[in-house]
């Protein structure tokens, strides 16, 4: 269960596979749901149980059909309501407990055959009901109904035989009731089972499992005739046509088609049966939707369990349900099912390709995650440290005997235990806890094996190796193995056989895990702001702007260096909203001071990664204008160790930053891709001599070389020269003899808040700075 658990916040944890493969099935499932979708399937799949559960009729409704033989015997291609009559008439005769007429009514214009009808009707003994016929119009797609005559209607009931198939043409609902002027007219089924319900909204499935076949049929011509051959009296006849001519002969699910009174017969066996409970397609998939979590997120017996169940239920339940009346849908839940059991099946089946090394045939750390277990057992991992350098040294057709020689030897202090192979020549085996008291032993005797050296070609090759130890049980393979992993470099490093990882390093990885969020929110609440480090002019020894550089202040950690979460957010795209907050802060500061008066220019680093974005000139544009801060007094600082193609969008990001007005630096020179072909590609103002060439300018001729070289090509280039990093007068004087435009370091002011940078700019009309 603890796995299960473990497994099941996994699965719901974003970036999971299974998560986002179970959300797009279900997505699709839902779709399929409400927009009837699958009426196709379900239409497909009730057949076949209806099939299973095929039953006979009761026998108490009975069909006399006008078919061929009797348009004979009445001789007549086109019956009338004379012909009616006389059938009528016949019928009775047999003593019937009801009689229903399948056959338009609507026209009485007081001839001789309208006039037998009244009269049929008027002298029967059992009760007659005529149906209310029902058309569409083309246009509105309304459905009208056409009743019996008012002539016909003073001798008998009315009802309908509305029945509405869908685009299969099948009908598998029937209403209990239509409305013809306002008052509730029953449905032919409806009446045939006593069912008095005049919701005209209202409908009920039909239970096709019934056997069209086994519905009594008598010829009208038997009737006529009275040669019926089975006793109708007492019982309930419908009278109608039952040939093609006619019109009437509707589809049949999982039979030929068959007239539309045998749809109302059915429709009244079905209502004889009991209430019924339609409960569409949600149950069923809440139940699968559950099953199918359950097989995403087991192994083994539990997956195959999940699996027998789910198919067990979309085919039991709802054949049992229809055999109690109650009807389920199950076209959505089975979409999910085999959406997730098809995905499922395919990643089973790469995961066991993926799961095996295919240079040694040993399993790889696939196959060690999915182990069972493992969670009482310590983890170990041995790291052959020199093993790159090995395999580069050998064929390629070597290397699988060069593990296996490896393996060899590991085995021998396994424990029997298998033995998995990561690419990197780390091999790993769980110990068993009855032989963890051993391990020392285990690795001194696995290090005195390994003394000796391998023989690959007739070559003695020597092998490094180390050993790490993982003991926290309540972690997952993966993690464990890392901590092993880590250990075992640690061991190497520090000249030790093997070592165990310590469990207190966890607090640190797990900080750097959850930084990213913290960063996010330490920006909205106050614990990232923005120092300023003050740049000097050197000609006229004042301070004419600065450089503005992002700080946290975290209340549990302290001060954390902006090179540790800076690259992080590089690493993980999260800087957006960081350059964000710098530039928002950095110009509407730059806005401030020079509407005071003071000239003043702010420089910002803009991340290599934010030069990619296809509105970041909009986006500084539109902050210029905001804050009302000209374009000239923003520098934007690209590090030099950005590579830029001749044709790349961060050049042509660049031009346009440019073309607006606002100043380029190239930030760190020196450090990274400097030649003359990437100075006349990047549009810059600004070359910043990184501070590892001013550092030691005063007593290091190869960097007064450097810088001077330097400085000379920025003014050749009509670029400003600004060396960072100044922290001592000599190296200010020297710089200032090479004709270094400005600079900026710890001489001249350290990162600062920006109510100490206030204080060192001229005494103007300057006010309080927001």
């Amino acid at each position: 269960m603890k796995q299960f658990v473990a497994q099941l916040k996994t699965l719901f944890r974003a970036g999971d596979p299974r998560r986002k493969m179970l959300l797009y099935a279900l997505f699709a499932s839902i779709i399929c749901g409400v927009i009837d979708f699958g009426a196709p399937l379900d239409s497909f799949l009730r057949t076949i149980r209806n099939h299973v559960r095929a039953q006979p009729v009761s026998g108490e409704i009975v069909v006399v059909g006008i078919d061929n033989e009797t348009l004979v015997a009445l001789k007549t291609k086109n019956p009338t309501t004379g012909h009616i009559a006389q059938l009528i008439t016949a019928i009775d005769a047999e003593k019937p407990k009801e009689i229903y007429v399948d056959f338009p009514t609507d026209v009485a214009d007081g001839t001789e055959n309208e006039q037998k009808l009244v009269s049929a009707l008027a002298n029967a003994k059992a009760s007659v009901s005529l149906t209310a016929q029902t058309s569409i119009d083309a246009l509105s797609e309304e459905w009208t109904v056409v009743p019996p005559a008012p002539e016909f209607r003073i001798h008998a009931k009315t009802v309908t035989t509305y029945a509405k198939a869908n685009f299969l043409n099948y009908v598998w609902e029937l209403p209990y009731a239509r409305t013809l002027d306002g008052q509730p007219i029953p449905s032919m089924a409806s009446a045939i089972a006593e069912i008095d319900r005049d919701n005209s909204q209202s409908s009920f499935y039909l239970d096709y499992s019934f056997d069209p076949r086994t519905i009594p049929v008598i010829s009208g011509v038997a009737i006529l005739n009275s040669t019926i051959k089975s006793d109708i009296a007492g019982k309930t006849v419908v009278l109608t046509p039952i040939v093609d001519q006619f019109g009437t002969i509707k589809r049949w699910p999982g039979y030929q088609p068959k007239p539309r009174a045998f749809v109302f017969v059915v429709g009244a066996e079905t209502l004889k049966q009991g209430s019924q409970l339609a409960m569409g397609w949600i149950p069923m998939l809440a139940l699968v939707l559950i099953l199918c979590v359950v097989q995403l997120t087991t192994a083994h017996w539990p997956k195959r369990v999940a699996a027998i169940a789910s198919t067990a239920s979309l085919v039991l339940i709802p054949l049992i349900a229809e055999s109690r009346m109650v009807f389920l849908e199950v076209a959505p839940a089975l979409i999910l099912f085999v959406w997730l059991g098809i995905w499922d099946a395919w990643s089973s089946f790469g995961n066991k390709l993926r799961s095996t090394n295919h240079t040694s045939g040993l399993a790889n750390l696939n196959a060690l995650n999915e182990i069972e277990g493992a969670d009482k057992k310590s983890l170990v991992v041995a790291l052959v440290r020199n093993y790159a350098h090995v395999r580069t040294s050998v064929n390629a057709d070597k290397e699988a005997n060069l593990v296996k020689q490896i393996s060899d030897r590991l085995v021998l202090g396994t424990g029997g235990s298998k033995l998995y192979q990561a690419d990197d020549g780390s091999f790993a085996w769980f110990v068993d806890p009855a032989i963890e008291p051993e391990l020392d032993n285990q690795f001194e005797g696995l290090h005195a094996l390994f003394r000796s050296p391998v023989t690959i070609d007739e070559r003695q090759i020597d092998l490094d190796i180390a050993f790490g130890v993982d003991r926290n049980f309540d972690r997952s393979a993966a993690s464990r193995y890392s901590s092993a992993w880590i250990a075992a470099t640690e061991a190497g490093n520090l000249g030790l056989k093997w070592k165990g990882f310590d469990a207190a390093k966890l607090e640190d990885s797990e900080w750097q895990l959850s930084m990213l969020g913290q960063l996010d929110n330490a920006i909205d609440n106050g614990e990232v702001w923005v120092a300023y480090q003050p740049q000097l002019d050197v000609g006229t020894n004042r301070i004419y702007g600065a450089e503005a550089l992002v700080r946290w202040s975290h209340p549990m950690k302290g001060e954390i260096g902006p090179d540790v979460f800076i690259g992080t957010a590089e690493q993980h795209n999260r800087i957006g909203k960081l350059t964000d907050f710098v530039l928002n802060q950095a110009i509407s500061t730059a806005a401030e001071i020079n509407r005071d008066g003071i000239p003043f220019i702010i420089s910002v680093n803009l991340s290599p990664k934010l030069l990619e974005e296809p509105f970041l000139v909009e986006k500084v544009h539109g902050l210029l204008t905001k804050f009302g801060l000209s374009p000239a007094c923003l520098t934007l600082e690209l590090t030099e160790t950005v590579a830029i193609d001749k044709n790349s969008d961060v050049l042509e990001t660049l031009n346009q930053l440019r073309k607006i007005g606002i100043g380029i630096s190239i930030d760190d020179y020196g450090t990274g891709f400097s030649t003359l072909e990437y100075l006349k590609r990047v549009p810059a103002t600004e070359i910043k001599i990184d501070r590892s060439f001013v550092r030691q300018l005063a007593h290091n001729e190869s960097d007064q070389l450097v810088v001077r070289s330097t400085v000379d090509l920025a003014h050749s280039l009509g670029c400003k020269i600004v060396a960072e990093g100044v922290e001592t007068e000599g190296a200010l004087a020297k710089l200032e003899a090479m004709h270094c435009d400005a600079v900026q370091g710890y001489l001249i002011g350290p990162p600062m808040h920006l109510s100490r940078l206030l204080d060192r700019l001229p005494q103007r009309k300057r006010r309080k700075v927001a």
